[in-house]
C-alpha cells in the first residue's frame, strides 16, 4: 500500500489513516535525517517550479536543506512499547514530489537513503518510507514521513539587469 497525497485535505486524511494504522498494528516507524553535505556543482538549466503550499495545523518541523546540499536519511522501527525492531521487510523510500527531490535507497542497508534536491526551492517536500511489519506471508505496512524545506544555496552567479532607456 502506498499513499500519494496531493492536496492539504488528502494530507490530513492520510495522516489520520496512518495514525489509525499505527495503533492497529502496534509498530511505529521514525524517520531521521543525517549529516548534510554539499552536492557537486550542477550546470543544468533552471527547472520551472510549480508548488502547492501545505498549511500545518500543528507545529511543523521541517529539515532546512540548501538546494546545493544532500542529506542521509534513516528509518527506525519500534514496537508498540517503543522497543527497537528490525523485523521489517520490503522497505521502500520515495519523495512526495520527484521534480523537487530524489530519494535513493542505500544499496546495502534498506533502512537508509540519500536525499538530494533537484534544483528549485520549495516550502515543503515530503520524504516517505514504508516497510512490511508482517515478515513472511501477508502484509502490514508501517510508514513514516519527514518534511524538508528546500532553500537557496550559496550565491554562484551574478546578473546585471538594466531598466528601459530614457532621454536625459
Amino acid at each position: 500500500m502506498r499513499l500519494e497525497l496531493d492536496t492539504f485535505d488528502e494530507v490530513e486524511r492520510g495522516l489520520q489513516f496512518l495514525q489509525l494504522e499505527r495503533k492497529r498494528l502496534g509498530v511505529r516507524a521514525k524517520l531521521t535525517f543525517g549529516p548534510v553535505e554539499d552536492q557537486e556543482p550542477d550546470d543544468s538549466a533552471n527547472i520551472p517550479l510549480t508548488l502547492q503550499r501545505y498549511i500545518c495545523k500543528e507545529t511543523c518541523m521541517a529539515l532546512m536543506l540548501k538546494a546545493t546540499q544532500k542529506v542521509s536519511a534513516s528509518v527506525a522501527f519500534t514496537d508498540s512499547k517503543g522497543n527497537p525492531t528490525t523485523d521489517v521487510e520490503n522497505v521502500t523510500w520515495g519523495a512526495g514530489n520527484n521534480t523537487l527531490l530524489t530519494v535513493t535507497p542505500d544499496p546495502v542497508d534498506s533502512f537508509k537513503a540519500t536525499v538530494v534536491p533537484v534544483g528549485p526551492i520549495a516550502d515543503l517536500v515530503q520524504v516517505n518510507v514504508q516497510g512490511d511489519a508482517k515478515v513472511g506471508a501477508g502484509e502490514e505496512i508501517v510508514a513514516a514521513v519527514g518534511d524538508i524545506q528546500i532553500i537557496a544555496g550559496q550565491a554562484a552567479v551574478a546578473t546585471v539587469n538594466f531598466g528601459t532607456p530614457e532621454d536625459q
